[in-house]
């Protein structure tokens, strides 16, 4: 080896302690120190992630203390994360970002966001004639009026508003379901117990029931609401039914009572051959009798 050659490699007899020399020297002993954090001491990104692209438990310790603790960054466990933030960040650059009302946002600023998201200019405009509505039911005028008035009040885009009311149609609709399986159930109940019963005699009984509420004018109203479906409920109007049939409420008995004492006073006279014209009649004494009772009441009247 040459005298030249010797010197570029520190001699022959100290080759091995030359060459560990050179290496040990920093690549970046003369320039800026990348591998420092903000305090100076060196942070060893080679260990800070492993073969698979996943980053250790202290990865931001080498970061500048300004990006250390920052929020966006928790989530990052590994390069294809960090990869996958970096180029959707990309590619919002130069995009219409919508900012989103605070908590003390104006009522002007959350209408600019709900008509940014695609909100109709008025609640009218909110369309309905794609939603189906179910067989059995119809919208009402004051009802989807005031839905509208909501949905847009809640800033609901066209789609978001034919979705909330298709839900609600479909609420409904079940709720209606559901109500009717009740009745029909309970009729079914009631029907199976009265025919155990009565048996032969259930046909007695409905026409007692049936009576009652004939005799009150409610009978509209019970069917409807499905009251009669109801066993104590029929019972007791079986009950009053029967009571009606013995007393002859429903027949004569009851115009009677419903006559003014000046109309039974001209039915008492309206008979020539009343005890009230004959003295010696049984019941004149009581006729005329119930003529001055009558005669009071009318008076009062």
């Amino acid at each position: 080896m040459s005298d030249e050659q010797k010197t570029i490699l520190g001699g022959s007899d100290n080759d091995t302690q030359a060459e560990t020399t050179i290496t040990d020297v920093p690549e970046n002993s003369g320039g800026d120190d990348n591998s420092q954090d903000s305090s100076g001491s060196s942070f060893d990104f080679s260990v800070s992630i492993d073969k698979d692209g996943f980053f250790a438990d202290n990865w931001k310790d080498g970061l500048p203390e300004d990006l250390r603790n920052e929020p966006s960054l928790a989530g990052v466990k590994n390069l294809t994360t960090l990869a996958k933030s970096y180029v959707n960040a990309q590619k919002m650059v130069g995009k219409n970002r919508i900012a989103l009302p605070g908590e003390n946002a104006t009522p002007e600023e959350r209408n600019a966001f709900y008509t940014a998201l695609g909100r109709p200019a008025a609640a009218a405009d909110y369309k309905h004639d794609s939603i189906e509505v179910p067989e059995g039911f119809q919208l009402d005028d004051k009802a989807l009026s005031a839905f509208r008035d909501t949905a847009f009040e809640l800033g609901l885009t066209q789609e978001g508003f034919e979705k909330a009311l298709a839900f609600d149609l479909a609420r409904t609709k079940q709720a209606a379901e559901a109500a009717l399986a009740r009745h029909n159930a309970e009729y079914d109940a009631t029907m199976n117990k009265l025919q155990q019963q009565y048996g032969d005699n259930l046909p007695a009984r409905i026409a007692q029931v049936d009576k009652a509420l004939s005799t009150f004018g409610i009978k509209d109203l019970f069917i409807e609401r499905g009251l009669t479906n109801n066993y104590q409920i029929f019972e007791a109007l079986a009950k009053i039914g029967a009571s009606i049939s013995e007393s002859k409420l429903k027949d004569g008995d009851v115009q009677q009572n419903f006559k003014t004492p000046q109309q039974q006073i001209e039915e008492i006279y309206a008979d020539p051959n009343g005890a009230i014209y004959n003295s010696e009649h049984p019941g004149h004494d009581k006729a005329v009798a119930e003529v001055k009772r009558l005669m009071a009441l009318a008076n009062k009247s």
